[in-house]
């Protein structure tokens, strides 16, 4: 995308907070909120500000300024609203994106309170969530669209970010967590032993006169997706498929065999000042094999 475009979301997203009252404190005339004193405020501290439409904007102090009445320079962060695709259900209702490129400043008085934006860890420890507390686990990049990072683990049947405003239940064989609308639990209701449709129909007894083969997989069992095991997803959304390091070699085919024994020989052959690449030797390899017939290929076939 062009710089102009660049330019414009930054430009829009600058005009939405500086069209609200509540950041138009340089024309204010009326005490600040009270029970909140903006002598408390340094840099990196975290505030909310209201905006005109009665919603709050959280943002972080970078800078002050004196200059024609006591300034703040804010860096804002994102909702869920404001990012491209907007509000997907896997977005908490407390959920921030931080980023560093759209800032301004602002009047002392547009702030109205002390707000704090945790890891998603920290905010799943908090014993009791405030309105104040926030949680933040991407950063978002406004010119461009994207999200850091750009892969988040995946979860449930349905395979979407965990969200942890979504109750969620755990089975107790395979340890994989599923939300509760996805498997027909009501939230007011969750068990507490829960055991997934994949695990049931793995330990189910076979029907009379049906045998299950043992090249059945659990994919094949049922036909659930798999949900506790984060996927690791390339940036494509294909799965990347890791290879077992003790997994068994392959044997090596009669052709291999002889190309092992003709390439020396053919370099032998040659003089000792010509050099030959790995393609021309590949495709001499080839050739002679080609010539060889059913009885020559017999003593490579057998090793």
């Amino acid at each position: 995308r062009g710089s102009g475009e660049e330019e414009g979301t930054r430009t829009r997203t600058r005009t939405r907070f500086r069209r609200t009252s509540a950041m138009r404190g340089d024309k204010k005339k009326g005490p600040l909120k009270k029970g909140f004193d903006p002598s408390q405020l340094e840099e990196g501290s975290i505030v909310s500000v209201n905006g005109e439409d009665e919603d709050i904007y959280i943002a972080e102090v970078l800078e002050f300024e004196s200059k024609g009445g006591p300034q703040v320079k804010l860096r804002w962060f994102y909702k869920p609203e404001d990012v491209v695709y907007g509000r997907q259900v896997w977005h908490g209702s407390k959920e921030l994106f931080g980023q560093t490129r759209v800032s301004d400043w602002n009047s002392v008085h547009s702030v109205t309170g002390f707000c704090k934006v945790h890891t998603l860890e920290e905010y799943e420890d908090l014993d009791d969530v405030s309105g104040h507390d926030y949680f933040c686990r991407q950063a978002y990049k406004p010119n461009s669209g994207e999200f850091v990072p750009d892969i988040v683990p995946v979860f449930c049947v349905c395979e979407t970010p965990y969200n942890p405003d979504r109750p969620m239940v755990e089975c107790e064989d395979c340890g994989e967590v599923f939300h509760c609308e996805c498997v027909a639990i009501e939230s007011n209701k969750i068990p507490s032993r829960y055991r997934c449709e994949s695990c049931r129909l793995r330990s189910a007894p076979s029907k009379p006169g049906v045998q299950r083969t043992t090249g059945e997989t659990h994919a094949e069992l049922a036909p659930a997706k798999r949900g506790r095991q984060a996927k690791t997803l390339t940036k494509t959304g294909r799965k990347r498929i890791r290879k077992d390091p003790n997994a068994p070699k392959r044997s090596l085919t009669a052709y291999n065999f002889f190309v092992r024994d003709y390439r020396k020989k053919y370099l032998a052959d040659r003089s000792p000042a010509a050099t030959a690449s790995v393609i021309e030797v590949t495709r001499a390899c080839g050739k002679a094999w080609n010539l060889l017939g059913a009885k020559e290929r017999e003593p490579f076939e057998a090793k």
